[in-house]
């Protein structure tokens, strides 16, 4: 079984590895395919053949498509994840056939090289080059195993060791793309031999590629040089965690593009957690290449284990393995750690309970258990002492005593995992020794809730995101009306950030339960936090990258559904009515007759001030709604409103605190997109078209996204900046009201004249889709209602059975 702490996730990948590993000067050359295809080749590297460049819409002809030959591949330099990608094949009157057969017109080819040219493909929306490279031909021995298209190894390198491998195989389901985000096949790699050993497909395991057949044992052509090419290019880059694209054609490998941020899907084809091995790997002293990749053969091959045990005859056993207790009424199957620090067997002592009840005859004299068992190929007959495990997911644990001619392999679950038990040789009476160690897991984590709770309030206390001279910019920049780009300061305690970040490193989390692989996201989020407070009004690069890890990044399919949004609202713009506006006095009894609804208008106070948002809900038990005295309301959106403020945050809220855990009002890993996503889904529903709420969420996605490229004074120009103003309507101070909602994307950086920003408002129209993804696919509303969770908790939680009912859910679901 693996252990959720070896697996590598996204947080973990950035903060150990890529942060830690990767130089900014050699992620930049990894970040464009050109500049690595000019850097590798003249190093020797072999890469694809550059047919043609297009920098600018002009350069982009009819004649200068003409003269394009047949086999080509169209990408955009800086895309990823295979977006932009085509691959033509055939030359015809009209144009092309791409390798899955589709026409693909010159005017088709012409409007391709614009989007990329303009950017369509680039996540951080600026323009780019369009590349036009030779097609490769793929190797005869791997056309026979891949549908039209070019198959690719991706190779993770860390410290020079080739670490996990996998052949990517396009299908017809992604359209001859070696892309498994399309629809793709993963297949695992044995380090050691370049044998095919698992398949994936669409996030799961298939046991044969669609159309070919199942491929396992199927080998690599020219394995090891595709590993020498693989760790040849971390040496020549000095990227430290690296993943590697290598193709085959008849005359070898030849390398496609180097990925500084190399996805996780290959530990996923491997069935191996890629963290354990980078563990394994780092700090080695590692000299050269070819000692790079004979500690990888060495280390990860998957016939080591059968190897040593023909030349010891000793059983290999792994730190756990399935124990079967042969008891009078049949075998039993259970989970066994295997410790030899310990000299005596022992059994978790509610289970030797249940047990001594059935089978009496068990039980000796002292009270221990008699059982003959059996591990792998070891048989024995022993004694078994009673121990309280608490929150051990072993039952069994075996002593020195019972490990003669053995040998312990603690890595042995690494290229596979363990077999699966037999369900009803699993399952164990309940008793009320089990409620009282249930109540003592749940008294063990608080502690650990309890921790890292501490340290989000002492974040959330200390860090801001506003500038300390923000009033006195904004009054320069009135003065300069609009050309002018601040240069915001903002409060800085490094101290305390170190301190914080120990602190947080410091927390033990045991991810082999449920509450553990929780509190271990949000440790990681904790870091992450800290690291992007770290980078406020420093580095505007690094600043932008964490908040994109932190909040939300630029998405392609949502940029297209918010467009269009945009084009509708342009046409309706004008009918968009705003009455009877009220002040924040006026306000009050409307909150107040909606808390009652739920009982809550007790419960709740309502404290009017003079700085903050219009509206916003306190996160402390103090429940507290705040009001800013001179935000104006629209009474005909209220129902809005309340919507989006009460029956999300507040509620939310609320059942949080009726939870045993303070994780669950501050908030899960990864909470806020689910956080704002439901609360706009909650005020959009049931909306028509001519409401200005249901265009505001993508209006805002839209409008950060084009001002992050540009300058503060630059953005001024922007349309989704002015956007927000009506036709005709009268602002008090347009450049005030402009620069507040420039800086919302600014705030954070120190030189404005920097791209980049914060990416905090993009949460708002990406929560409402994953939302609605959510919904769409079968998910209950309720589900998000048991305290402040993300949708990807969910199946966490849900199976957590301390946790309550939500108590409170707003009155058009319940």
């Amino acid at each position: 079984m693996i252990s959720p702490r070896d697996i590598l996730g996204i947080n973990a990948r950035q903060l150990l590895y890529i942060k830690k590993y990767n130089s900014k000067k050699a992620v930049a050359i990894a970040d464009s395919k050109l500049k690595t295809k000019k850097f590798l080749q003249a190093r020797g590297i072999r890469v694809p053949k550059l047919v043609a460049t297009f920098r600018k819409v002009q350069d982009i002809s009819s004649e200068t498509l003409r003269k394009l030959p047949a086999d080509i591949v169209i990408k955009p330099n800086n895309g990823s994840g295979g977006n932009g990608i085509v691959v033509l094949s055939e030359r015809r009157p009209y144009g092309w056939l791409t390798v899955s057969g589709r026409r693909f017109t010159y005017a088709d080819m012409e409007k391709h090289l614009q989007a990329i040219v303009q950017g369509a493909f680039n996540a951080t929306g600026y323009s780019d080059v369009a590349l036009i490279e030779k097609r490769i031909i793929t190797h005869s021995k791997l056309q026979g195993i891949t549908y039209k298209g070019l198959p690719d190894v991706r190779v993770i390198v860390f410290n020079l060791v080739p670490v996990l491998a996998m052949l990517r195989l396009p299908t017809a389901a992604s359209d001859g793309k070696a892309n498994l985000h399309s629809g793709g096949v993963g297949a695992g790699i044995d380090i050691a031999k370049g044998d095919l050993t698992y398949l994936v497909q669409h996030d799961g395991l298939v046991h044969e590629v669609p159309g070919i057949g199942n491929l396992t044992g199927f080998t690599v052509p020219y394995w090891d040089e595709i590993l020498r090419m693989a760790v040849q290019a971390q040496y020549i880059t000095n990227i430290g965690y690296l993943g590697v694209d290598i193709a085959l054609d008849r005359h070898g490998p030849i390398l496609l593009e180097v990925n500084a941020r190399p996805g996780l899907m290959v530990q996923v084809a491997n069935l191996v957690p890629l963290r354990k091995r980078l563990r394994r790997v780092e700090g080695l002293k590692v000299k050269s290449v070819a000692r790079g990749i004979a500690i990888a053969k060495a280390l990860f091959g998957r016939k080591m284990e059968r190897d040593i045990k023909m030349l010891s005859g000793r059983t290999i056993m792994g730190n756990k393995e399935y124990i079967t207790l042969h008891l009078p009424g049949g075998p039993r199957q259970f989970q066994a750690k295997i410790n030899p620090r310990l000299v005596e067997n022992y059994i978790d002592s509610s289970l030797a309970e249940s047990l001594i009840e059935k089978h009496p005859s068990i039980k000796t004299e002292n009270g221990d258990l008699k059982m003959r068992y059996q591990i792998l190929d070891k048989k024995s007959l022993s004694i078994f002492k009673p121990l309280e495990m608490d929150a051990s997911s072993f039952d069994v644990i075996i002593g020195k005593r019972e490990l003669k001619n053995v040998l312990i392999d603690p890595y042995k679950y690494e290229t596979k995992e363990m077999p699966q038990m037999h369900e009803e040789t699993t399952q164990r009476p309940s008793s009320s020794q089990n409620k009282m160690k249930k109540q003592e897991i749940v008294r063990q984590w608080r502690e650990t809730d309890k921790k890292l709770s501490r340290v989000e309030k002492l974040i959330s206390k200390h860090f801001s995101l506003l500038a300390v001279n923000y009033h006195e910019e904004m009054e320069i920049f009135e003065e300069k009306k609009g050309n002018y780009n601040p240069t915001f300061v903002y409060k800085e305690d490094k101290d305390l950030l170190m301190a914080l970040h120990d602190e947080v490193e410091k927390i033990a989390i045991a991810e082999d339960d449920l509450r553990g692989q929780l509190f271990a996201q949000k440790k990681d989020e904790l870091l992450l936090k800290l690291n992007f407070y770290q980078a406020v009004g420093q580095d505007a690069e690094r600043y932008t990258e964490l908040s994109e890890q932190l909040f939300a990044k630029a998405n392609q399919e949502y940029s297209v559904k918010a467009h269009e949004l945009y084009v509708l609202f342009k046409k309706q713009r004008d009918t968009f009515m705003e009455k009877h506006r009220l002040t924040a006095e006026e306000l009050e009894p409307y909150i107040v007759e909606h808390l009652h609804k739920y009982g809550l208008d007790r419960e709740w106070t309502i404290v009017k001030r003079n700085h903050g948002s219009r509206i916003s809900v306190g996160k402390s038990k103090k429940r507290v709604l705040y009001l800013r005295n001179d935000a104006h309301f629209t009474k005909e959106h209220n129902k809005q409103l309340f919507a989006h403020e009460i029956d999300t945050h507040i509620l939310r809220l609320e059942n949080g605190l009726a939870q045993p855990y303070r994780i669950m009002t501050n908030g899960t890993a990864g909470y806020l997109q689910t956080e704002e996503g439901l609360a706009v889904y909650n005020q959009t529903v049931n909306l028509e078209s001519k409401n200005l709420h249901v265009f505001t969420p993508a209006l805002t996605y839209l409008k950060t996204l084009e001002v992050m490229p540009l300058t503060f004074k630059d953005a001024m120009d922007s349309s989704l900046v002015q956007v927000f103003f009506k036709p005709g309507a009268k602002i008090a101070n347009p450049l005030r009201s402009s620069f507040r909602k420039i800086y919302r994307v600014k705030r954070g950086i120190g030189d404005t004249s920097q791209p980049g920003g914060c990416t905090r408002d993009l949460v708002y129209f990406t929560g409402l889709q994953k939302v609605q993804y959510f919904l769409k696919h079968g998910g209950d509303i309720q589900q998000l209602y048991k305290g402040k969770i993300s949708i990807e908790s969910v199946p966490l939680i849900a199976q957590m059975d301390e946790l309550k009912d939500p108590l409170y859910i707003p009155s058009i679901f319940a």
